[in-house]
């Protein structure tokens, strides 16, 4: 009997079923995941909630630089991402992306360096806060009005305070004066 050897044009590779699971996660979270290397401006990788939330192609996101999607910021993004990779970790809701239509989004970004086939990134994960933070501005907008409201309430209940001052004075000099009256010498 004899035995060929079949060498396969591309290695077979077996995928573990946690290396299964962590692809799962990273493809159906319900927020952004971008794998990069700040160091050289790259995006390295994304999940599909990235490309949802920014109106970017996968292709679109992967040829980008870091810079064209933190373009307002880049700076803040920079220091951002040094912190990370010194302290390894970070998180912060101080940066906005700019989508592909060109209208900001708020996020909240917690982010870890890695290293990934020898090359060190960081993994971000990003949820958009527009709607909390259009939320707290209108919660601020509302508690400034219910301040000058209750300033303006104050005022008014200052002068009915004085109001009742005199018109208990009245009353005081009516009394003084019917006791006047009524004393006989």
């Amino acid at each position: 009997m004899t035995v060929k050897h079949i060498k396969p044009k591309q290695p077979i590779r077996i995928v573990s079923e946690e290396e299964k699971l962590f692809r799962n996660i990273f493809r159906y979270s319900n927020d952004a995941i971008f794998v990069i290397d700040p160091n050289i401006d790259k995006i390295l990788d994304v999940n599909p909630k990235a490309c949802d939330m920014l109106g970017y192609s996968y292709e679109e996101l992967l040829s980008s630089p870091i810079s064209a999607i933190h373009s307002q910021e880049i700076s803040k993004f920079l220091g951002f991402t040094d912190s990370v990779m010194r302290s390894g970790h970070g998180r912060t809701s101080e940066l906005t992306f700019l989508c592909k239509t060109g209208d900001t989004l708020q996020s909240e970004i917690s982010a870890s360096p890695m290293i990934i086939d020898d090359q060190k990134c960081i993994v971000a994960i990003v949820s958009d806060i527009s709607e909390r933070k259009k939320a707290e501005e209108k919660l601020k907008r509302a508690e400034n009005r219910i301040e000058f409201e209750k300033t303006k309430l104050e005022e008014v209940l200052s002068i009915e305070e004085s109001l009742n001052g005199i018109l208990n004075l009245d009353e005081l000099i009516t009394y003084i004066v019917d006791k006047a009256t009524n004393i006989r010498y």
